[in-house]
């Protein structure tokens, strides 16, 4: 999806842009996805971080799905997370 900012939301005053995002959720809108692949790139400089995706939203937000790049274990077998989201909103 191209970095345009019209096709995110983001919450107020906490992104500068698409390619400059800090500590929140940015919203693709107006998109439905089928099964298949998610190509992120992602960037820090930071000590840790962690990088996710969350899809699969249910519409009042109870239940999705989430997998979370954990930066700072870059090369270790758990770096990459996995977890449901079960009627926790």
């Amino acid at each position: 999806m191209p970095r345009c900012r019209t096709r995110w939301r983001f919450p107020p005053t906490r992104c500068t842009g698409v390619s400059k995002a800090r500590p929140g959720p940015a919203i693709l809108k107006d998109v439905t996805l089928r099964d298949g692949v998610i190509d992120v790139d992602v960037a820090t400089t930071a000590d840790r971080g962690f990088f996710g995706l969350q899809f699969r939203i249910a519409d009042d937000g109870a239940n999705a799905e989430w997998v979370y790049l954990r930066a700072h274990k870059s090369g270790y077998p758990d770096a990459m997370r996995y977890t449901p989201i079960l009627n926790t909103g």
